[in-house]
């Protein structure tokens, strides 16, 4: 009884690790983009060690963002980078 299961354990177990996970590098849209901008300018202003140049750093995200500069980061690894 023990060897059906433990076999069939198995066979599931390789299963799992042959099969690619459903969504690896979701997407991500030009809302979710701008988000994640702002959210990064905010905490730069508040936490950066130099004031200006995070307020710098952060005008050029924005603006970067703000003109389409990110809109081919369409997937959440492609924006990482």
């Amino acid at each position: 009884m023990r060897t059906p299961f433990l076999a069939g354990l198995v066979i599931a177990m390789l299963y799992a690790i042959a099969t690619p996970a459903a969504d690896n590098d979701p997407a991500v849209t030009p809302k979710i983009r701008a988000d994640v901008v702002a959210t990064l300018a905010t905490k730069l202003r508040a936490s950066y060690v130099f004031p200006d140049v995070a307020d710098q750093v952060a005008k050029q995200l924005s603006a970067k963002v703000a003109s389409g500069g990110y809109d081919s980061a369409t997937t959440s690894r492609a924006f990482a980078k």
